[in-house]
């Protein structure tokens, strides 16, 4: 593992990426961070906002709820806010 000062993939161990999911974001790096438990390093964190509140509230509007890793707290996927707009 490389420090994130030196690594060339990320800026202060956070690597960019874009995502179907939530679109541009970013990652803990893998290359020079530690990857979470619980995720395996897929949580992804927004990178249009700092604010989870807002970014959850702009989901909820459209009837969706992201679903966060409990333990990085970064976006794992995107799920109906309820049942009946599943179907």
């Amino acid at each position: 593992m490389t420090a994130p000062a030196d690594c060339l993939y990320c800026i202060d161990g956070m690597a960019p990426e874009r995502s179907a999911l939530i679109g541009d974001a970013y990652r803990v790096c893998p290359s020079c961070q530690p990857c979470c438990p619980c995720c395996a390093g897929a949580g992804l964190y927004p990178a249009w906002t700092k604010d989870m509140a807002e970014f959850i509230a702009t989901y909820n509007v459209a009837d969706l709820v992201p679903a966060l890793c409990h333990t990085c707290g970064g976006v794992v996927d995107i799920a109906p806010l309820n049942e009946e707009t599943a179907l």
